[in-house]
Protein backbone atom coordinates (compact mmCIF):
# COMPACT_ATOMS: atom_id res chain seq x y z
CA UNK A 1 0.00 0.00 0.00
CA UNK A 2 3.14 2.35 0.94
CA UNK A 3 3.89 1.93 -2.68
CA UNK A 4 0.94 2.89 -4.33
CA UNK A 5 0.48 5.78 -2.40
CA UNK A 6 3.66 6.87 -2.88
CA UNK A 7 3.30 6.38 -6.51
CA UNK A 8 -0.04 8.75 -6.18
CA UNK A 9 1.84 11.41 -4.68
CA UNK A 10 4.62 11.20 -7.17
CA UNK A 11 2.52 11.03 -10.24
CA UNK A 12 -0.20 14.29 -8.61
CA UNK A 13 3.07 16.56 -7.92
CA UNK A 14 4.57 15.56 -11.98
CA UNK A 15 1.31 16.68 -13.39
CA UNK A 16 1.30 19.61 -11.44
CA UNK A 17 4.85 20.32 -12.61
CA UNK A 18 4.64 19.27 -15.72
CA UNK A 19 1.56 19.17 -17.79
CA UNK A 20 -0.15 22.38 -15.73
CA UNK A 21 0.78 25.52 -17.79
CA UNK A 22 1.46 27.56 -14.41
CA UNK A 23 1.48 25.00 -11.56
CA UNK A 24 -0.65 26.30 -8.48
CA UNK A 25 1.67 27.14 -5.91
CA UNK A 26 -0.39 26.58 -3.12
CA UNK A 27 -1.59 22.80 -3.41
CA UNK A 28 2.01 22.03 -4.15
CA UNK A 29 2.95 23.95 -0.73
CA UNK A 30 0.35 21.90 0.72
CA UNK A 31 1.65 18.68 -0.29
CA UNK A 32 5.22 19.70 0.60
CA UNK A 33 4.29 20.45 4.18
CA UNK A 34 2.58 17.09 4.60
CA UNK A 35 5.18 14.80 3.43
CA UNK A 36 7.95 16.99 5.75
CA UNK A 37 5.91 15.75 8.64
CA UNK A 38 6.68 12.56 8.05
CA UNK A 39 9.04 10.82 10.55
CA UNK A 40 12.24 10.91 9.00
CA UNK A 41 12.68 7.31 7.96
CA UNK A 42 9.69 7.70 6.21
CA UNK A 43 10.92 10.75 4.48
CA UNK A 44 13.84 8.80 3.18
CA UNK A 45 11.99 5.69 2.02
CA UNK A 46 9.78 8.21 -0.23
CA UNK A 47 13.15 10.02 -1.34
CA UNK A 48 14.62 6.61 -1.96
CA UNK A 49 11.50 5.23 -4.14
CA UNK A 50 11.15 9.19 -5.93
CA UNK A 51 14.84 8.65 -6.92
CA UNK A 52 13.87 4.77 -8.17
CA UNK A 53 10.81 6.68 -10.21
CA UNK A 54 13.22 9.04 -11.69
CA UNK A 55 15.63 6.33 -12.95
CA UNK A 56 12.87 4.46 -14.28
CA UNK A 57 11.10 7.45 -16.04
CA UNK A 58 11.14 8.09 -19.64
CA UNK A 59 10.30 11.41 -20.25
CA UNK A 60 12.75 13.96 -18.60
CA UNK A 61 10.03 16.62 -17.24
CA UNK A 62 8.84 14.02 -15.12
CA UNK A 63 12.26 12.39 -13.79
CA UNK A 64 13.18 15.90 -12.98
CA UNK A 65 10.08 16.05 -11.01
CA UNK A 66 10.55 12.87 -9.16
CA UNK A 67 14.47 14.15 -8.26
CA UNK A 68 12.86 17.42 -7.00
CA UNK A 69 10.41 15.67 -4.73
CA UNK A 70 13.56 13.31 -3.43
CA UNK A 71 15.60 16.47 -3.10
CA UNK A 72 12.85 18.51 -0.91
CA UNK A 73 12.21 15.34 1.51
CA UNK A 74 16.03 14.95 2.16
CA UNK A 75 16.28 18.90 2.51
CA UNK A 76 14.15 19.11 6.02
Amino acid sequence: MNEILADAILDLVAWFEVVADDPPLEPLQQIAHHLHQLAPDDRRWLAEHARRRAAGERDPRYSRAFEAVADDLLTA
